[in-house]
């Protein structure tokens, strides 16, 4: 404790005065055994208001004095060089546990081109990755990770560089993103948002009991989560008891006047595909995906002329590659990769599926019935919900080849069936999942954050004159 005694020689004599009185008290309790059996406090922890009011004026002096400050010790802003409150933009860190081009992550890069540069952001991405920001159009900043060194000292390292950021508001997305909020959101005075967007393939049949606890500790510590569908906003009351005032549900919307149905033959012709019914599939290629379950039901489907285009890449591309020619399917099953642009793509098809696994409000599900698309899903999340409920051959249960086959097989005999509900589909998808409105209750929420935030560093600022 010799550093602290000599910080308060330099403190002035009222300090010195505080610390002594503090110091008396402190001896006449031991004597009377009130702290009897007691741990002492740490170096820098305090109780009781005289000690805080002492560990206050030495913090205060101590710029006054620069021989006080150890070479351990960061360097702390004086009372008058307090953050000052501005009206420039608001700073946003987003924090994904990767940015690659996926839901979540699309969906966020829809809002920072729609809502424009009323903010500032910064990206950090856990994973390093970065290929989704080639389709942003604001300015952003990419924050590279800090390197993970075990499970405590990775959060501790997030909120040393949450401090060196200094945002307005912290948003994670996500389970993978919770380190941040468990690191930083006691040591910074930033606002937090969390985004719930869904479970990877590891929850996808059932919630690992920690994360839950884990969710039901920070996620009521937090300005608010956001939820995107009915089914994670009921998840989030039951099982993360999230109170209410805490919780925001915001549906995901489509951009109706981007994607519209139009006849269009350039990917066919460059792919080189008949004039077959085209079965198409967006997204990763990915377990939680189940596109495996797809080329199987395709398979099973045994439809004459039809073809299957596959867009997305992923990790399991190789070992869906050969799936498909270990079925006879080769040429008949097409791998595209990744599309800069998927609206030709939607154009082209006759037949949109989706197979996954786990899902909550699917954007290639809601782009596909804004182009006017007879859609097959399997029932999980809000995809239910997303097309009306309408049963089979639209709606088949998870993990049943069979079941989505017949589907399939329905939809490629009916011509008619494909016509109406392509054009229920659209008028769905136009009528209840708004993309301006959207946009808008993003933004109402991120302004209110940032509002806190400074609101509260205001306060901070005022009481600690």
């Amino acid at each position: 404790m010799a550093g602290s005694g000599h910080r308060l020689a330099h403190a002035p004599a009222r300090c010195r005065r505080l610390a002594a009185l503090a110091g008396e008290r402190r001896a006449r309790r031991r004597r009377g055994g009130r702290l009897a059996g007691r741990r002492p406090l740490p170096h820098g922890l305090v109780r009781g208001p005289a000690q805080r009011a002492v560990l206050l004026l030495v913090r205060t002096d101590r710029d006054a004095c620069r021989t006080c400050q150890g070479p351990r010790r960061r360097p702390e802003r004086s009372l008058g060089e307090e953050k000052p409150v501005v009206s420039s933009a608001p700073h946003l860190l987003h924090v994904l546990p990767g940015f690659a081009p996926g839901g979540t992550e699309l969906r966020l890069v829809k809002l920072i081109n729609a809502i424009g540069p009323s903010f500032r952001h910064s990206i950090l991405s856990l994973d390093g990755g970065f290929e989704a920001a080639s389709r942003l159009t604001e300015s952003v900043a990419l924050v590279p990770p800090p390197p993970r060194r075990g499970p405590l000292r990775f959060p501790l390292a997030l909120r040393r560089l949450a401090r060196r950021i200094d945002p307005d508001v912290i948003l994670t997305y996500n389970w993978g993103a919770t380190d941040m909020i468990l690191g930083a959101r006691w040591f910074s005075p930033a606002c937090f948002v969390h985004n719930e967007c869904g479970f990877g393939p590891d929850e996808a049949v059932r919630l690992k009991p920690r994360r839950v606890w884990a969710r039901r500790f920070l996620l009521n510590r937090v300005f608010t989560t956001i939820v995107v569908s009915e089914t994670l906003r009921e998840i989030a009351q039951s099982r993360f008891r999230i109170r209410p005032p805490r919780l925001t549900y915001i549906p995901t919307g489509v951009d109706s006047r981007r994607f519209h149905p139009a006849p269009v033959d350039s990917v066919r012709r460059r792919l080189g595909l008949p004039d077959g019914l085209l079965i198409g599939y967006m997204g990763g290629l990915r377990p939680e995906k189940s596109v495996d379950l797809l080329i199987r039901a395709f398979a099973r489907a045994d439809l004459a002329d039809a073809s299957l285009v596959l867009v997305g890449d992923g990790p399991l591309r190789p070992r869906l590659e050969q799936l498909a020619a270990g079925l006879g399917l080769a040429g008949r099953v097409v791998f595209a990769g990744r599309a800069a642009d998927p609206l030709p793509y939607y154009q082209s098809f006759d037949v949109f599926a989706l197979s996954s696994a786990t899902e909550q409000t699917p954007n290639a599900l809601l782009e596909a019935m804004a182009c006017a698309l007879p859609c097959v899903a399997t029932d999980v999340g809000d995809c239910a919900a997303l097309l009306g409920r309408p049963g089979p051959p639209f709606l088949v249960p998870p993990a049943d080849p069979a079941a989505f086959a017949r589907s399939l097989h329905c939809l490629a005999a009916d011509a008619g069936l494909r016509l109406r509900a392509g054009a229920a589909n659209r008028l769905r998808a136009a009528s209840v999942y708004s993309h301006e409105e959207m946009v808008r209750t993003y933004r109402a929420v991120w302004i209110d954050a940032a509002n806190h935030a400074r609101r509260d560093l205001r306060f901070s600022a005022e009481n600690r004159v």
